[in-house]
């Protein structure tokens, strides 16, 4: 969470109060720190992956509106995609919400190593052999999950 902290650039609860699915009734300092990194560090991957492939978030449900896919241009299968989910929907007790990415990967030992370390699920709402969700809540590195999204593109082109 530290090298994600450095980041962060002040932001008010007027201003958190703005942010689509927020609600502070109840929600203690670290869990708007979490929100808060959530939303930045789904705001950094969206710029990387707009730099990087050109590819632009699809939000495809109006049930869902921070539901936000990443496609190939070209094949437009999907390689990303960001939600915001309840804890309890990974196996963690509790109702709070946390933003996810999930990404594909398929080689099996190399997921269950992943899958060993904090931060790192089996995939919400996918295919749980062959994508993983990831917590953007400051528990895995950006650099990690920016390599984890180049294998994920590279694997459904």
């Amino acid at each position: 969470m530290s090298s994600i902290i450095k980041n962060i650039k002040y932001v008010s609860l007027a201003q958190l109060d703005r942010v689509p699915g927020f609600e502070p009734v109840g929600w203690g300092f670290e869990s708007l720190m979490t929100h808060q990194i959530g939303v930045i560090m789904k705001d950094q991957i969206t710029n990387y992956i707009s730099s990087q492939y050109g590819s632009l978030p699809e939000k495809l449900w109006a049930k869902y509106p921070n539901y936000v896919v990443f496609r190939h241009n070209s094949n437009r299968k999907w390689f990303a995609i960001i939600m915001d989910v309840p804890y309890y929907k990974l196996g963690i007790d509790s109702d709070k919400i946390v933003n996810i990415i999930n990404v594909k990967t398929e080689n099996l030992l190399f997921r269950d190593l992943l899958l060993s370390k904090k931060g790192y699920f089996k995939a919400y709402h996918m295919n749980k052999e062959k994508w993983i969700s990831i917590l953007l809540d400051g528990s895995v590195p950006f650099e990690e999950i920016c390599d984890l999204l180049n294998g994920s593109y590279n694997l459904t082109k």
